[in-house]
C-alpha cells in the first residue's frame, strides 16, 4: 500500500513586532529614542552654529546676565 503524501500545511502570516523599550508608555509625548538622539546630538556638538548673524538686527541690544539680575529685587 502507498503512502499517502504529506500536504503542506500553511502558516499564518508573523503579526509585525512590537518593539517596547524601557520606561516608554503609551501616554509619552515623545518616544525614549528622541531624547537619546538629541543628547547623542548635544554630546557630539554637531548642532553647533558656524557663526551667528547678529549684523542683521542692529536694533537689538544684548543683556547680559549680571544687569538682567541686577534688575531683579
Amino acid at each position: 500500500m502507498a503512502e499517502p503524501i504529506a500536504t503542506p500545511q500553511r502558516s499564518k502570516p508573523a503579526e509585525p513586532a512590537t518593539i517596547v523599550l524601557a520606561g516608554a508608555t503609551s501616554d509619552d509625548v515623545f518616544p525614549p529614542w528622541q531624547g537619546m538622539q538629541y543628547l547623542h546630538n548635544m554630546f557630539t556638538g554637531l548642532p553647533r552654529l558656524a557663526s551667528l548673524d547678529n549684523a542683521r538686527y542692529p536694533e537689538i541690544q544684548w543683556t547680559s546676565v549680571r544687569e538682567m539680575l541686577a534688575t531683579r529685587k
